[in-house]
């Protein structure tokens, strides 16, 4: 399959960096890049819209966590979901997989037992030998 789950812990630091690269990094193992971009681009236009009215320290204080707090959220409820529905397609895979394998051995043994009759039939096998293989395949 070549996806794997991925670590909550390690997109929760990767969100709490307050870079963008990082949270982008972040958004993009989940496969979530677009709805990251956006997100930091909306951070980023809300903070600056915050600086305008607020003087240079001041700002910072509603801005920081904001940015720090909207990703992480976001990042924690998307990778939950990334790896909840990796599973459930994975079980998906392996139970569809079970189910040829069932049908391929049905086949198998649909036609061990035709070319058991024929033999019997031919008088290749006793009836005792028939009976006995036949229990093998059913």
């Amino acid at each position: 399959m070549g996806t794997k789950q991925i670590g909550l812990t390690s997109q929760t630091i990767l969100a709490l960096i307050p870079s963008i690269i990082t949270q982008f990094i972040a958004f993009f193992r989940i496969k979530k890049y677009k709805e990251g971009i956006l997100i930091s681009l909306g951070l980023l236009g809300a903070s600056i819209y915050i600086q305008t009215f607020f003087t240079f320290p001041y700002g910072l204080i509603p801005v920081i966590p904001v940015t720090i707090v909207i990703p992480v959220y976001y990042v924690r409820k998307w990778t939950r979901q990334f790896n909840d529905n990796l599973n459930y397609t994975s079980k998906i895979s392996s139970t569809v997989i079970q189910d040829d394998l069932s049908d391929i051995n049905k086949e198998q043994n649909t036609r061990s037992l035709k070319i058991l009759k024929e033999r019997l039939a031919r008088g290749d096998i006793s009836k005792e030998e028939y009976l006995y293989l036949k229990k093998e395949f059913e």
